[in-house]
C-alpha cells in the first residue's frame, strides 16, 4: 500500500481505531539530569492496526491534520493517558507527571480548557501531573487568539511547554510574545557533534535560564551528549539513551526497575528551584550583564557548585568546570579531596561552610558571604539558598580566590562581577603595615568620607569621631592595635579576626562586624558589614567586654513614638522629660505639666522598687530591660508589661524611654481548647458532636430543620505521601477558609477526622443545601495552587437531614455511608 493509500485508510478508520483502541499511548521517560531520577514521561500515540500493523505517526498525524480530524486523536489520547495515570497510581502507589501534545486545530471549534478540565476531574488527575506541549506552528495567523487560549490553561495551573524549539524560523518571536514554562530542545543540533552545534545549544540554555524558562533536551542518544547537557545546566533529558517509547505494561516495569528512582511532586519543585541556577552566566541567579559573549562563546564562568545539606552532612551534587579549576588553583586538587575535607565535622572548613549556609537560611532570598583562608590564599565564598524539601536544603555556592595582591585589588576595584559579590560590605580597606597607609578598596554609596591614601591613625581618629558608638571606642582601638594586628591574625585558627561594634548608620547605631585578614606583603584587608541576628546569636563573645545580645541594635528617638502608645521619656536622674497622650490617659493625669520634671515618688502614682532598678540598669549598662509585674497605680493594682530602652545623643546616654502595656484578665475557658482543631482552627470531632447535638435539640423542641454536610478531600493520604506534611496542612487551612466563607452566622463547621470536614446548617428548603453543596465543591475546584505550587483539589460532598435520622450520631454516620458508597461505585467502574 502506498503512503497516499495509507493516509486515506487513516482518515476513513480513525473513529474505528479509537473505538477499538487500536491507538494506544506509548511513554518515553524524562530524566532529571542533575540526579538521574525519573521525573516524567512524554505520551506518544501509536497506531497498531489489525490489518496494517504499526502505522507510523509520520503518516497518521499529517493525514488527520490535513482533514481537520487531529482533535479526535488528541482528545482520545488525553482520556487514555488519564486512565493510565490512575491505573499506574493504583498499581504502584506513586504518580509520575506526563506531557501530552496539542495541535493547532484543537483550539479552533473546541473549548480545549474545558475538555482538559473534564478529563482530569473525571479521572482525578492533579493539574501539576499534566504538562501540555505545543509547537510554534500552533500560533498560526491569529496570535492574539492563541495567546488568550494558552493564558486560560496557564491560569488553571497547567504547565505549557514549547516543543521542537528552534525547528522553525519564528521561534524567538514566539518565545518573546508567549509565556512558556519549559523549552524542549531537539538534539538534531548535536548530531554533528561539532563546536558550532554545541555553541547553539549553550546559547539556548543560557537564554532560557535568563528569562526563567526550564529546559529539556529530547533525542539524546549517547552518554557524551548527556554529560554535555548536564554540564551546561540543561535540567531534563529524554531519548533512546534511557529508553525508547514503551507501552503501559513496559512503562510500569521500567518505573519499578529504574535504579535511580522517581521524583515525588514535592521533590520536583525542589529540583526545579535548585536547577534555576544559570551556571553559564557570570551572574547565575540575580541577573546578568549584556556583555557576556566573546568570540569563543562565553567569558569565564563563575566557579559554582550546588550543595545539599541533610542531617548536617554536606554533599556536592553538581559543579561546573570552572569550579574544578578553582580547586586546582587553591591546591585542593579535585572534588574527591574537597568531599573528604568537608566530611570532617571537626574541620574549620566544615564549620565555616555550615556557618555561611545557616546565615543564608536566615536571609530570605539574599546572599550570605564569608572569607576563607585556603593554603594561605584568601577566598570569598558566596552562598544562596535555592530550595528546601523536608529536611534537605540546596545551596548555590560561588568560590572566588584572590591569589596575589595585585590580582585581588584589580578584581575588587574594577571587575564588575566582584562589585556584586562585595555589595554586602559597608567598606573594604587595605592597610599597609610597612608605611601605615590606608587604601580604600571598596566603599558603599552611603559613606560620605574619603579615607583613601591617608595615614591609618589619622583615618582611625576621624572614623571614631564620626561613626563609632561612644562605649565601643576602647574596643575599636584594641582591635586595630597596629603593632599586634598581624600577629593576632596569624595566631587565629582561620587567619581571620573579628569584632562586633556599634557603628552609626543614619540616626541610629547598628551592630556591625569588623574583620581583618592578612594577605601577605605585610598588608591586611579590613572589612565592615552588618551583623545579622544569627551571627549575634552564635558569635564568640569571649573576646569581648560585654555581650551584644543584651543590647539593642538601634536607639530610638522619643519624637518618633506614636501618641497612642503608653510611653514616657526620663532623664538620667529618672525625672520625666516627656510623655504620650496615652500615658496621660492611662495614669489619669490632666496634663504634662503635672508630670514633667518630677519623679515617680513625687507624682505618687506608681510603687515599684524593681522599676527603678530596671531603669538604672538600662542607663548604666546601655541595655534594654523588661518585666511583667503586678504594680500599684494610685492604689489600683494592675498586671503590666513594662520595657525600658536607653536613649542616646552623639553616643552619650541621655536617659530612658519606657513602654507600658496592661495585661487584661483573660476570661477564656481553657477547656475550649479541647474542642478546637489545631490545624484548621475549626471545631474538632468533640466540638462538632457537641454542637450538632445542640442542633438536634433545636429541631426536636423548636422544629428548626437542619442538615449535616460532610466534605471528604479526595486522595488525602496520597497528597501527604507525595507532597509532604506541610503542604497537606496548608490544604486543610485552604479548605477550612472555603467553609468559613460559605457558612452562615448560625452554621457550625469543623474538621471531622483527618481528611473530612463537617458543616451543620439550618435550612427552609432542601434546595438551599443542594446549592450550598455545589458552591463549596466549586470553590474547592478553584484551588489552583498551594504554597505557590500548581495543584488540583477535589472532594466528595454528601449530606443528611434531620428528617432522615433521629440522632446526631446517626446523621453523621448516614453521610459517611453515602460517601463510602460513591467511592465503592467508582472503584468498581
Amino acid at each position: 500500500m502506498t503512503n497516499d493509500e495509507l493516509r486515506d485508510y487513516v482518515v476513513k478508520n480513525i473513529d474505528l481505531a479509537i473505538e477499538k483502541a487500536y491507538i494506544v499511548p506509548f511513554y518515553q521517560p524524562v530524566i532529571r539530569s542533575v540526579t538521574g531520577k525519573l521525573c516524567g514521561f512524554e505520551a506518544l500515540a501509536r497506531w497498531i492496526d489489525p490489518e496494517m500493523g504499526m502505522i507510523s505517526p509520520a503518516i497518521f498525524v499529517p493525514a488527520l491534520e490535513a482533514e481537520g480530524l487531529i482533535y479526535k486523536l488528541d482528545f482520545y489520547m488525553l482520556e487514555s493517558v488519564c486512565r493510565d495515570f490512575v491505573r499506574h497510581k493504583e498499581r504502584k502507589g506513586n504518580a509520575i507527571p506526563f506531557s501530552l501534545n496539542l495541535s493547532r486545530q484543537d483550539f479552533y471549534g473546541h473549548e480545549v480548557a474545558e475538555v482538559i478540565e473534564n478529563s482530569i476531574r473525571k479521572h482525578n488527575v492533579p493539574r501539576n501531573m499534566l504538562n501540555l506541549e505545543i509547537t510554534e506552528s500552533i500560533i498560526g495567523k491569529d496570535p492574539d487568539y492563541m495567546r488568550g487560549e494558552l493564558a486560560k490553561l496557564h491560569n488553571l495551573g497547567y504547565s505549557i511547554w514549547m516543543d521542537d524549539f528552534g525547528s522553525e524560523y519564528s521561534s524567538f518571536n514566539v518565545l518573546k510574545d508567549f509565556e512558556f514554562d519549559e523549552l524542549k530542545i531537539d538534539m538534531k543540533f548535536l548530531f554533528s557533534n561539532d563546536l558550532k552545534a554545541k555553541k547553539i545549544v549553550i546559547a539556548i540554555v543560557d537564554m532560557a535560564k535568563k528569562i526563567g524558562i526550564r529546559t529539556l533536551a529530547e533525542g539524546v542518544e549517547t552518554y557524551d551528549q548527556y554529560e554535555f547537557l548536564r554540564n551546561i545546566g540543561c535540567e531534563k533529558i529524554q531519548g533512546y539513551l534511557f529508553s525508547k517509547p514503551m507501552n503501559f505494561n513496559d512503562t510500569c516495569a521500567f518505573v519499578e526497575n529504574y535504579d535511580y528512582g522517581c521524583e515525588t511532586a514535592m521533590q520536583a519543585n525542589y529540583y526545579d528551584e535548585m536547577c534555576s541556577v544559570n551556571i553559564l552566566s557570570s551572574a547565575p541567579i540575580m541577573g546578568n550583564s549584556n556583555d557576556e559573549i566573546d568570540d569563543l562563546g562565553f567569558k569565564t564562568q563563575l566557579p559554582i557548585t550546588i550543595a545539599e545539606i541533610k542531617d548536617e552532612r554536606i554533599k556536592f551534587i553538581f559543579y561546573n568546570e570552572t569550579f574544578e579549576k578553582q580547586l586546582i588553583k587553591l591546591g585542593i586538587g579535585n572534588m574527591a579531596i574537597l568531599d573528604s575535607i568537608i566530611k570532617d565535622k571537626d574541620s574549620s572548613y566544615y564549620k565555616k561552610v555550615m556557618e555561611i549556609c545557616n546565615l543564608a537560611d536566615s536571609l530570605n532570598g539574599d546572599y550570605a558571604s564569608g572569607n576563607f583562608i585556603i593554603d594561605d590564599k584568601l577566598c570569598i565564598a558566596r552562598v544562596y539558598k535555592l530550595s528546601q524539601y523536608e529536611d534537605t536544603k540546596a545551596y548555590a555556592c560561588v568560590l572566588i580566590s584572590m591569589i596575589d595582591d595585585d590580582e585581588y585589588l584589580k578584581k575588587i576595584t574594577k571587575d564588575r562581577y566582584m562589585d556584586s559579590l562585595l555589595n554586602k560590605y559597608d567598606r573594604v580597606d587595605l592597610f599597609d603595615l610597612s608605611n601605615m597607609t590606608d587604601t580604600e578598596v571598596y566603599v558603599n554609596d552611603q559613606n560620605k568620607f574619603n579615607y583613601d591614601g591617608g595615614n591609618v591613625f589619622s583615618n582611625m581618629d576621624l572614623y571614631i569621631k564620626e561613626n563609632v558608638f561612644y562605649d565601643d571606642v576602647p574596643k575599636y582601638l584594641r582591635f586595630f592595635e597596629m603593632s599586634t594586628l598581624r600577629k593576632r591574625i596569624e595566631r587565629s585558627e582561620e587567619h581571620i579576626i573579628a569584632e562586633y561594634l556599634r557603628i552609626k548608620e543614619g540616626n541610629t547605631y547598628v551592630w556591625k562586624i569588623m574583620e581583618c585578614t592578612y594577605i601577605g606583603n605585610n598588608k591586611v584587608v579590613a572589612t565592615l558589614r552588618n551583623a545579622s541576628n544569627l551571627e549575634l546569636n552564635y558569635a564568640p563573645f569571649n573576646t569581648r567586654d560585654d555581650n551584644p545580645l543584651n543590647n539593642d541594635r538601634t536607639y530610638i528617638s522619643f519624637g518618633t513614638i506614636r501618641e497612642n502608645a503608653i510611653s514616657y521619656l526620663k532623664d538620667t536622674n529618672l525625672r520625666y522629660k516627656d510623655v504620650t497622650k496615652a500615658f496621660l490617659e492611662f495614669g489619669n493625669f490632666k496634663s504634662k505639666e503635672d508630670i514633667i520634671g518630677k519623679s515617680d515618688e513625687e507624682i505618687n502614682w506608681i510603687e515599684s522598687f524593681l522599676l527603678r532598678k530596671m531603669e538604672e540598669k538600662a542607663i548604666a549598662e546601655g541595655t534594654s530591660q523588661s518585666i511583667v509585674e503586678n504594680l500599684s497605680f494610685n492604689n489600683d493594682v494592675k498586671t503590666i508589661v513594662l520595657s525600658v530602652i536607653p536613649t542616646y545623643n552623639n553616643g552619650k546616654c541621655m536617659g530612658v524611654i519606657g513602654f507600658l502595656k496592661e495585661m487584661k484578665v483573660n476570661n477564656h475557658n481553657y477547656n475550649e481548647d479541647l474542642f478546637i482543631d489545631s490545624y484548621s482552627g475549626l471545631y474538632n470531632t468533640r466540638g462538632l458532636m457537641t454542637e450538632v447535638n445542640n442542633f438536634m435539640d433545636e429541631f426536636c423542641f423548636n422544629n428548626r430543620k437542619f442538615a449535616v454536610i460532610l466534605i471528604d478531600i479526595k486522595d488525602f493520604r496520597y497528597i501527604i505521601k507525595n507532597y509532604g506534611n506541610d503542604f497537606s496542612k496548608e490544604l486543610i487551612v485552604e479548605v477550612a477558609n472555603i467553609l468559613k466563607k460559605n457558612s452562615s452566622i448560625t452554621s457550625i463547621i469543623g474538621r471531622f477526622e483527618m481528611d473530612h470536614f463537617l458543616m451543620a446548617t439550618y435550612y427552609d428548603d432542601e434546595k438551599e443545601i443542594l446549592e450550598l453543596k455545589e458552591k463549596i465543591l466549586s470553590d474547592i475546584h478553584k484551588i489552583k495552587k498551594i504554597s505557590n505550587k500548581s495543584f488540583t483539589s477535589d472532594a466528595i460532598i454528601e449530606y443528611t437531614t434531620c428528617l432522615e435520622e433521629d440522632t446526631a450520631e446517626r446523621m453523621v454516620s448516614k453521610a459517611y455511608q453515602k460517601i463510602a458508597q460513591i467511592k465503592s461505585n467508582r472503584n468498581g467502574e
